[in-house]
């Protein structure tokens, strides 16, 4: 059984390495996934060493307002903001995510 592949985040500063590094993880994934680089989201988890469901959370991260992107990016989310946040309500309308996460 796969599960969950998961990386130890290094850095400092006030950026959140967690959010960073799904963030990156799905908008690499997802353009493997466009290119054919891998034919599906289970190509892609064998490869990666994760599990199915692991792989499909991090792609919904390519979702995300740009500008709450650029936060993130930036160290500035709001200081409540977590991927488990992110993973358990993600709204697909960018207006949306910035009244929850804004």
């Amino acid at each position: 059984m796969v599960t969950a592949c998961r990386l130890p985040v290094k850095g400092t500063g006030g950026a959140n390495h967690t959010l960073i590094e799904a963030v990156a993880k799905g908008h690499r994934w997802q353009a493997q996934l466009e290119s054919g680089e891998y034919a599906s989201m289970e190509d892609l988890a064998h490869a990666v060493g994760c599990d199915r469901t692991y792989v499909g959370r991090m792609l919904l991260l390519t979702s995300l307002a740009p500008d709450i992107i650029e936060a993130i990016l930036r160290g500035d989310e709001p200081d409540d903001l977590s991927l488990e946040k992110l993973r358990k309500n993600l709204p697909a309308r960018w207006d949306e995510q910035r009244t929850i996460y804004g």
